[in-house]
Order: C-alpha cells, then sequence, then structure tokens
C-alpha cells in the first residue's frame, strides 16, 4: 500500500535525514517512519517554508 498526503500550508524546512526529525523536534513523523520501516517499508517527508509538506509512506502487502 502506498499512501500520498500532501498540503500548500507553511511548511516547514525538511530535515535532510531521518536522525534530523527528533532533534528538530518532528516526533511524529519520527514515529511514522519507525513503524513504517519495522513493517518493511518506508516514508519520506519533503517539505519547504511557504511551499508546503507532502509526506509518503509505503507499506508491503505481506
Amino acid at each position: 500500500m502506498r499512501l500520498l498526503v500532501a498540503d500548500d500550508g507553511a511548511g516547514f524546512e525538511a530535515p535532510s535525514s531521518p536522525d534530523e526529525l527528533a532533534r528538530d523536534g518532528h516526533y511524529g513523523l519520527l514515529g511514522m517512519r519507525e513503524r513504517a520501516v519495522l513493517a518493511g517499508g518506508w516514508l519520506t517527508v519533503a517539505s519547504s517554508p511557504g511551499r508546503g509538506t507532502q509526506v509518503e509512506a509505503y507499506l508491503p502487502s505481506s
């Protein structure tokens, strides 16, 4: 299953690596990424100030 959620909101400076998510206070995104990886999938975050945010996740069906 692949899920893509995007908005045109305020956005934020997206971290360049997953380890920076916690440092920058994005604990929810970090938790979502950890759960996706544990299930054999992945999660990406793309965002920039004034341009919105896009979160994409993939989880295998089996």
